[in-house]
């Protein structure tokens, strides 16, 4: 176990570029429709709109108003010029058209032309996405699309309104009491029309606050709200409410297009409010779970091209992928390469079960191989029949679950026959596992064909190691040694059986390495290993299970708990007091843990106490910034699933010897800014060896 990953010069500039455009704790960006950079150049397939590449061959969409062009018969694809008919009614003459696309896919421009085909008014920006609003007379008009013709895919949405200052058709909704009720992933626009309203677009009339109940389920915490609205019209944005009322989070961007992601602490109901400059602004509004970059990958005729990605995690591509529903990937086998092997990882949990296949056409869609473990790890080492295209398909529980997948053609035997892991037949060239515990060989299965070294790291207060050597014996005797980071033995496997077992009390943490070794028969082999506590003793800050036993921290600004007294012990609630003597400032707070081992979470409470703030991200760190209007007694404190799980913690004063924090056992840099008046917190972590 260790807590760290190792990031490079490089890496370090680019968080520290990246740095001027952050905000805690919101996760914002465009939605661009992804096209894969490394897939072979070919052109992109045209829509199911086709043929409409004049105006006498229109598209006619006069009875898809309301409607984005995906429910419809799927997302534009300009290839060509797409030409699609409206029309106007009498008291309905108010033209509103949103046009969404990636820019950096390619620029699409918008007309909105006359019976003859001239030209009323156009969209021609140099950016994401257009925006029209006019006013026609009724009768029939032309929605003209045009731009480079490089396969940009585009979705739009139109609605006729009736002239002058209107409010929509989910009033009255302008408080808690009278909120409109929305469904999980779907826009607003598509309930109103699904309900029969005449017109959808959200608020028309942007004149008062408009209140929308939504609800979180289960496995689902993490959610999504998008939010349209051209802010040449006058900004809209919305803020978060939990079931009493209380405020949660907010987005004020000026955005034409925003995408929120959130991670709700619990499920239950919860409010979002949106306010503006209360001048006829529109908006459409979308509430949904919040899937990976890969989507629309549901069948393998939308799969994802991981080909271009070959021994690639896929959390390098674009993220982590998330297994809400079926996910496909396509990938191609080169000629002479026809052993394939996927290795899945994720935390497994109840109710949160994810399998993998991998299918091929023959006649048919047919199964080469699956994994159905309940437990973190899926892999399938298989050969394949021929080269070619196959498909790896991720399923599961479909509940929001975040998984990593990683994929490899290789050649099946003969010369060069030998694992990814290579050179490691020595002590200094040991391939490095030490993040990888509680998880099998990562970068497919190891070959012993010679001596193979593995590096591991024991975690402080993790002193047993445990390690698991499978193979077949009849293939190939393997056996294993654990030795110090001197090279000095600690203990062997040697048995003259299938698979080796290694579970012992280590003198102390740090560095030690995995010797592998055998009758250099290249028989295969996959390796496991963790550290995990000896013993269950809590820390030596206990009894400090509620507020009213918390362990004090007030002459311990800026310095570790491990630095106090030890680390501190996730077994049960853990909380700690400080006294903050001035009345204005901004409080940071750092909790630095493996999630692997355990999730830990953070709360900061005042008087009574009061929870203030959460941090809850399932990752190896929590960060909470706040801040302090009052002078008193502030409360930390630290949850999770009670498994035993070391962590450290320490509180600061931003303006206080800010920019480095020395963590024992780790180079840790932390970058502590205010980028318009916002706080801004960059980490970057370095295991020492």
């Amino acid at each position: 176990m260790k807590y760290k990953k190792s990031f490079g010069l490089e890496v370090f500039l680019l968080f520290l570029l990246l740095s001027l455009f952050c905000i805690s704790f919101l996760s914002i960006r465009y939605n661009k429709q992804h096209i894969n950079e490394n897939k072979p150049l070919i052109s992109q397939p045209d829509d199911f709109y086709e043929e409409n590449d004049f105006k006498s061959m229109n598209y006619s969409l006069s009875y898809d108003n309301g409607r984005w062009l995906r429910y419809v018969n799927g997302k534009g694809v300009q290839n060509d010029d797409d030409w699609f008919q409206i029309t106007i009614l009498p008291g309905y003459e108010r033209l509103i058209i949103f046009l969404i696309f990636s820019h950096d896919d390619g620029n699409i421009n918008i007309e909105v032309c006359d019976i003859t085909g001239s030209t009323i008014i156009g969209g021609y920006s140099t950016t994401d996405n257009e925006f029209i609003n006019c006013t026609l007379f009724p009768g029939d008009y032309c929605i003209r699309i045009h731009g480079p013709n490089m396969g940009t895919f585009y979705d739009l949405i139109w609605e006729r309104l009736p002239t002058g200052p209107i409010d929509d058709y989910y009033e009255f909704n302008d408080d808690f009491t009278s909120a409109f009720y929305i469904w999980q992933n779907e826009w607003l626009s598509f309930i109103g029309k699904s309900n029969g309203e005449p017109f959808v677009l959200g608020c028309l009339d942007q004149s008062d606050d408009d209140f929308y109940e939504i609800y979180i389920n289960y496995g689902h915490e993490r959610s999504v709200i998008e939010l349209i609205s051209p802010n040449m019209l006058g900004d809209v944005d919305f803020e978060i409410y939990n079931a009493s009322y209380d405020f949660v989070t907010a987005s004020y961007i000026n955005m034409e297009h925003e995408i929120f992601v959130f991670t709700f602490s619990s499920t239950g109901p919860y409010y979002i409010r949106v306010f503006g400059d209360n001048d006829n602004s529109v908006y459409d509004l979308y509430f949904g779970f919040y899937d990976d970059a890969y989507e629309e990958n549901d069948y393998e005729y939308d799969a994802y091209y991981l080909s271009s990605y070959a021994a690639s995690w896929l959390s390098s591509i674009e993220g982590m992928g998330i297994q809400s529903d079926d996910d496909w990937y396509e990938v191609y086998l080169d000629p002479g390469e026809l052993r394939i092997y996927a290795q899945l990882t994720y935390i497994h949990e109840p109710g949160k079960n994810i399998d993998m296949e991998i299918w091929y056409y023959d006649y048919g869609f047919t199964l080469l191989a699956g994994s159905y473990d309940q437990d973190n790890d899926e892999h399938i080492d298989e050969i394949a029949p021929w080269s070619g295209t196959y498909y790896i398909k991720i399923f599961g529980d479909n509940a929001g679950n975040e998984y990593d997948l990683w994929w490899e053609d290789r050649i099946s035997h003969g010369p060069g026959y030998d694992d990814n892991y290579e050179m490691n037949n020595y002590p200094d060239s040991a391939y490095d596992i030490g993040e990888d515990e509680q998880s099998w060989l990562r970068h497919g299965l190891g070959i012993q064909a010679d001596e193979d070294w593995f590096m591991i790291y024991m975690t402080p207060g993790f002193d047993r190691l445990i390690v698991n050597l499978t193979f077949h014996h009849s293939e190939g005797d393997i056996d294993i040694e654990v030795r110090d980071k001197e090279n000095n033995l600690i203990i062997e496997g040697l048995s003259a059986s299938d698979n080796e077992y290694i579970n012992v009390i280590l003198p102390s943490y740090g560095r030690y390495y995995l010797k592998i070794f055998g009758d250099d028969a290249g028989n295969e082999y996959d390796l496991w290993w963790d550290d995990v506590r000896s013993t269950e003793a809590d820390d030596r800050y206990e009894p400090n299970d509620n507020y009213g036993s918390a362990f004090s921290l007030s002459e311990y600004k800026n310095t570790w708990l491990s630095e106090i007294d030890g680390y501190g012990v996730n077994l049960n609630d853990d909380w700690y007091e400080f006294y903050v003597k001035f009345d204005s400032a901004t409080l940071v707070v750092f909790l630095n843990y493996s999630f692997r081992e355990g999730s830990i979470f953070l709360e900061l409470h005042g008087s009574g106490p009061t929870m203030l703030i959460r941090s809850s991200t399932f990752r190896d760190h929590e960060i909470i910034t706040y801040e302090i209007q009052t002078n008193g007694t502030y409360y930390l404190r630290v949850y999770g699933s009670n498994k035993g799980n070391v962590y450290d913690l320490i509180w600061h004063f931003e303006g206080e010897d800010e920019g480095y924090w020395e963590i024992p056992g780790y180079d840790v840099l932390i970058l502590i800014g205010s980028v318009f008046g916002i706080s801004t917190i960059i980490i970057i972590t370095r295991k020492k060896k």
